[in-house]
């Protein structure tokens, strides 16, 4: 029969266990959420910038592409395609970074 000292400590080691691995869930949503969110940003980005350059010029016969910001828009396009490659960048480092971390603990 264990001691009640053995007994709370015992308590006290599985709260703290529980409380550890609510920080992790939480943790993941975040950040699975996070790369959804950019994500979705660089998709809603990608399909309103071609009807945009469409839009600004629409005496020229233009594409519905992403090449036809560059015919439309000159350094603007350079400019937003240099942004979106610096955010897809940022998001697979921080994926590969957690992933890694995961790795590590071993609870992956």
């Amino acid at each position: 029969m264990k001691s009640n000292s053995e007994v709370a400590a015992e308590s006290i080691r599985r709260a703290n266990v529980m409380i550890r691995e609510r920080r992790i869930r939480k943790s993941s949503y975040l950040h699975a959420g996070a790369v959804m969110a950019s994500l979705v940003l660089i998709v809603a980005l990608a399909w309103a910038i071609p009807k945009e350059g469409y839009l600004s010029n629409s005496t020229q016969a233009t594409s519905h592409t992403l090449g036809a910001l560059f015919v439309s828009n000159g350094v603007l396009g350079y400019i937003v395609v240099g942004v979106l490659a610096f955010v897809l960048g940022v998001c697979v480092a921080l994926l590969g970074s957690w992933l890694r971390n995961r790795e590590g603990k071993g609870r992956l």
